[in-house]
Protein backbone atom coordinates (compact mmCIF):
# COMPACT_ATOMS: atom_id res chain seq x y z
CA UNK A 1 0.00 0.00 0.00
CA UNK A 2 1.62 3.32 -1.26
CA UNK A 3 1.22 5.53 2.09
CA UNK A 4 1.45 9.10 2.07
CA UNK A 5 4.96 10.23 2.42
CA UNK A 6 6.09 7.51 0.62
CA UNK A 7 3.67 8.81 -2.55
CA UNK A 8 4.62 12.40 -1.76
CA UNK A 9 8.47 11.75 -2.40
CA UNK A 10 7.99 9.59 -5.52
CA UNK A 11 5.60 12.08 -6.95
CA UNK A 12 8.29 15.25 -5.96
CA UNK A 13 10.91 12.99 -7.88
CA UNK A 14 8.79 12.60 -10.89
CA UNK A 15 10.13 9.17 -12.19
CA UNK A 16 8.41 6.83 -14.48
CA UNK A 17 8.13 4.08 -11.70
CA UNK A 18 6.29 2.10 -13.51
CA UNK A 19 9.16 1.29 -15.58
CA UNK A 20 10.99 -0.51 -13.13
CA UNK A 21 10.29 -4.32 -13.24
CA UNK A 22 7.28 -5.75 -10.65
CA UNK A 23 6.03 -1.98 -9.95
CA UNK A 24 2.50 -2.41 -9.46
CA UNK A 25 0.28 -0.10 -7.19
CA UNK A 26 -3.32 -1.42 -7.46
CA UNK A 27 -3.64 -0.44 -3.38
CA UNK A 28 -2.62 -3.86 -2.79
CA UNK A 29 -3.51 -3.94 1.22
CA UNK A 30 -0.72 -6.88 1.53
CA UNK A 31 1.78 -4.85 0.36
CA UNK A 32 3.53 -2.25 1.18
CA UNK A 33 6.54 0.45 0.13
CA UNK A 34 9.27 2.84 1.81
CA UNK A 35 11.20 5.34 0.33
CA UNK A 36 14.20 7.80 2.26
CA UNK A 37 15.63 10.87 0.52
CA UNK A 38 18.81 12.07 0.99
CA UNK A 39 19.08 15.39 0.39
CA UNK A 40 22.54 16.49 0.81
CA UNK A 41 23.18 13.89 -1.58
CA UNK A 42 20.06 14.45 -3.95
CA UNK A 43 18.88 10.48 -4.02
CA UNK A 44 16.54 8.69 -3.36
CA UNK A 45 16.31 5.15 -1.89
CA UNK A 46 12.56 2.96 -2.46
CA UNK A 47 11.91 -0.85 -1.55
CA UNK A 48 8.37 -1.14 -3.15
CA UNK A 49 6.06 -3.97 -3.07
CA UNK A 50 6.98 -5.57 0.51
CA UNK A 51 4.93 -8.50 1.17
CA UNK A 52 5.25 -11.36 4.01
CA UNK A 53 6.66 -14.33 2.40
CA UNK A 54 6.47 -16.39 5.36
CA UNK A 55 6.10 -15.96 9.07
CA UNK A 56 8.29 -12.76 9.76
CA UNK A 57 9.90 -12.97 6.18
CA UNK A 58 9.48 -10.33 3.53
CA UNK A 59 10.63 -9.76 0.53
CA UNK A 60 10.77 -6.67 -2.15
CA UNK A 61 12.09 -5.02 -4.93
CA UNK A 62 14.90 -2.48 -4.08
CA UNK A 63 15.43 1.19 -6.75
CA UNK A 64 18.17 4.09 -6.26
CA UNK A 65 17.94 7.38 -8.39
CA UNK A 66 19.92 10.23 -8.05
CA UNK A 67 19.23 13.95 -9.17
CA UNK A 68 16.35 15.52 -8.11
CA UNK A 69 15.84 17.40 -10.78
CA UNK A 70 16.47 15.02 -13.65
CA UNK A 71 15.59 11.39 -11.85
CA UNK A 72 17.94 8.66 -13.42
CA UNK A 73 18.26 5.03 -12.02
CA UNK A 74 21.39 4.42 -10.47
CA UNK A 75 20.47 0.73 -9.28
CA UNK A 76 17.71 -1.52 -8.80
CA UNK A 77 16.76 -5.18 -8.31
CA UNK A 78 16.52 -7.36 -10.90
CA UNK A 79 14.82 -9.79 -8.15
CA UNK A 80 13.66 -9.52 -5.24
CA UNK A 81 15.32 -9.14 -1.71
CA UNK A 82 14.81 -10.92 1.21
CA UNK A 83 13.91 -8.11 4.00
CA UNK A 84 13.69 -7.77 7.82
CA UNK A 85 10.29 -6.42 9.00
CA UNK A 86 10.53 -2.58 9.33
CA UNK A 87 13.19 -2.25 6.86
CA UNK A 88 13.87 1.53 6.29
CA UNK A 89 17.62 2.34 4.42
CA UNK A 90 19.24 4.92 6.80
CA UNK A 91 21.27 8.03 5.82
CA UNK A 92 24.13 9.03 8.25
CA UNK A 93 24.08 11.96 9.73
CA UNK A 94 26.55 13.77 7.51
CA UNK A 95 24.56 13.21 4.43
CA UNK A 96 27.57 10.65 2.95
CA UNK A 97 26.25 7.35 2.91
CA UNK A 98 22.82 5.56 2.53
CA UNK A 99 22.35 2.00 3.49
CA UNK A 100 19.75 -1.23 3.82
CA UNK A 101 20.10 -3.78 6.02
CA UNK A 102 18.92 -7.00 4.15
CA UNK A 103 18.43 -10.44 4.96
CA UNK A 104 21.78 -11.37 3.51
CA UNK A 105 24.03 -8.52 3.67
CA UNK A 106 24.16 -4.70 4.15
CA UNK A 107 23.91 -2.24 1.18
CA UNK A 108 26.05 0.60 1.10
CA UNK A 109 25.46 3.36 -1.45
CA UNK A 110 28.34 6.44 -1.47
CA UNK A 111 26.10 9.42 -2.13
CA UNK A 112 29.06 11.86 -2.69
CA UNK A 113 31.00 9.53 -5.45
CA UNK A 114 28.06 8.04 -6.25
CA UNK A 115 29.02 4.85 -6.11
CA UNK A 116 27.81 1.35 -4.16
CA UNK A 117 28.97 -1.51 -2.44
CA UNK A 118 27.43 -5.05 -0.31
CA UNK A 119 28.56 -6.54 2.81
CA UNK A 120 27.72 -10.55 2.83
CA UNK A 121 26.84 -11.12 6.61
CA UNK A 122 27.37 -14.99 7.03
CA UNK A 123 26.56 -15.06 11.35
CA UNK A 124 23.17 -13.65 10.82
CA UNK A 125 19.72 -15.71 12.11
CA UNK A 126 15.84 -15.33 11.06
CA UNK A 127 15.08 -13.17 14.25
CA UNK A 128 18.39 -11.13 14.20
CA UNK A 129 18.62 -7.81 12.33
CA UNK A 130 21.54 -5.62 12.33
CA UNK A 131 21.83 -1.68 12.81
CA UNK A 132 24.94 0.18 10.85
CA UNK A 133 26.14 3.28 11.87
CA UNK A 134 29.29 5.51 10.74
CA UNK A 135 31.77 6.59 13.07
CA UNK A 136 35.09 8.27 11.40
CA UNK A 137 36.55 6.27 8.59
CA UNK A 138 34.75 3.24 9.73
CA UNK A 139 31.46 1.23 9.73
CA UNK A 140 30.06 -0.18 13.08
CA UNK A 141 27.71 -3.18 12.31
CA UNK A 142 25.51 -3.50 15.83
CA UNK A 143 23.69 -7.05 16.33
CA UNK A 144 20.58 -5.70 17.76
CA UNK A 145 19.89 -8.94 19.59
CA UNK A 146 23.18 -9.21 21.61
CA UNK A 147 24.40 -5.74 21.40
CA UNK A 148 27.82 -7.01 19.64
CA UNK A 149 29.41 -4.53 17.08
CA UNK A 150 31.99 -5.24 14.39
CA UNK A 151 33.95 -2.44 12.55
CA UNK A 152 34.17 -2.14 8.81
CA UNK A 153 36.66 -0.24 7.09
CA UNK A 154 35.03 0.80 3.69
CA UNK A 155 38.72 1.24 1.94
CA UNK A 156 38.45 -2.61 2.00
CA UNK A 157 35.42 -2.81 0.20
CA UNK A 158 35.05 -2.89 -3.04
CA UNK A 159 32.94 -0.47 -4.26
CA UNK A 160 30.81 -0.52 -8.10
CA UNK A 161 29.61 2.39 -10.58
CA UNK A 162 25.84 1.96 -10.15
CA UNK A 163 24.93 0.22 -13.62
CA UNK A 164 21.76 2.37 -14.13
CA UNK A 165 19.92 -0.77 -14.86
CA UNK A 166 17.97 -3.56 -13.16
CA UNK A 167 20.50 -6.23 -12.07
CA UNK A 168 20.89 -8.53 -9.54
CA UNK A 169 22.42 -6.61 -6.59
CA UNK A 170 23.41 -9.40 -4.53
CA UNK A 171 26.02 -10.66 -6.77
CA UNK A 172 27.77 -7.42 -6.21
CA UNK A 173 27.88 -8.12 -2.47
CA UNK A 174 31.22 -9.51 -0.54
CA UNK A 175 32.06 -11.49 1.51
CA UNK A 176 32.07 -9.94 5.56
CA UNK A 177 35.82 -11.67 6.04
CA UNK A 178 37.20 -9.79 2.79
CA UNK A 179 35.63 -6.62 3.77
CA UNK A 180 37.52 -6.46 6.91
CA UNK A 181 41.01 -7.93 5.61
CA UNK A 182 43.51 -9.56 7.57
CA UNK A 183 42.71 -7.28 10.31
CA UNK A 184 40.42 -9.28 12.63
CA UNK A 185 37.20 -7.41 13.72
CA UNK A 186 36.91 -6.63 17.44
CA UNK A 187 33.39 -7.05 19.06
CA UNK A 188 32.45 -5.05 21.69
Amino acid sequence: MLREETAALLKRWNYPFESLYGWTFKGDPWCDDVAVEAYLGNALFVIYQIAEVGMGKYYGRVAVLFDHEHPTLFLACKEGVVLFPNIRPVVTPDGRYMFACFYYGVLIIDLMKRKFTGLKLDHYEDSVCYDMQPSGDTFHIYHKENGKSSVIIPERLTWHEGPGEQENIETYFQPYEQAVGKLKPYWL
